[in-house]
């Protein structure tokens, strides 16, 4: 979202990189928006889901912000892992890296939820994020339609791509759908005003014509 009164950026949707990991995405778009097109943008953040279902999400988060009144301008960006520059780093600020070592007390956490990393692959912390998730099933069920599993919100800090796995793990191994079908887990915005447009943008993909939506309390 643009410093200026109602301007957003939008990126066309693309192929992620298979490491995804969504800090690394948002630092790298939030250095380039800040860096060549408004210095004082407030960023927002990039998600990931299927082709199609970001397709659908990012026309009908379009439209909503163009019935908001704000000015969509459509930026030809991609992200490059190792493009962006490394974070400022000065003397001072290198010497609190020896730090995790001394840490080995939380060492014996990790088993436990090793399947959630805490740190990404440079040792730093992920942050605390609030999580979306859903699954489509791709084969119909005894009512005909597709099954849609949506858990509610929860907060945590782990990567993405862990979240998605634990989240597709439990759905086949509680529910058993027919066939193996599509999981996604996305990072929610914690502004109140992005997080409630990216959850209408998600809603509007359901098709009750189609669509059997099976609402999920889970958590890793």
């Amino acid at each position: 979202i643009g410093s200026t009164t109602k301007t957003v950026y939008i990126t066309p949707v693309r192929a992620a990189d298979p490491s995804w990991v969504r800090t690394d995405y948002d630092r790298a778009w939030a250095l380039y928006v800040q860096g060549t097109l408004d210095k004082e943008a407030y960023t927002g953040g990039c998600e990931a889901g299927t082709r199609i279902q970001e397709n659908v999400a990012m026309n009908k988060r379009k439209q909503m912000y163009v019935n908001d009144g704000y000015t969509v301008k459509d930026v030809d960006w991609e992200y490059k892992p190792g493009a962006s520059p490394p974070p400022p780093a000065t003397p001072a600020a290198a010497a609190p890296a020896p730090a995790p070592p001394p840490q080995p007390p939380s060492a014996p956490q990790a088993p436990a939820n090793a399947a959630y990393p805490t740190k990404d692959g440079l040792g730093r912390p992920l942050p605390m994020q609030t999580f979306y998730c859903q699954y489509l099933g791709l084969a119909h069920d005894a009512s005909g339609k597709y099954p849609l599993y949506q858990n509610q919100l929860f907060s945590m800090a782990t990567s993405q791509g862990a979240v998605q796995n634990g989240w597709k793990k439990y759905i086949e191994t509680t529910f058993h759908p027919a066939s193996e079908g599509n999981a996604m887990c996305a990072p929610i915005p914690d502004d109140p005003v992005q997080r409630e447009g990216v959850m209408k943008s998600f809603n509007l993909l359901t098709q009750p014509a189609t669509q059997t939506v099976i609402k999920v309390t889970w958590k890793p």
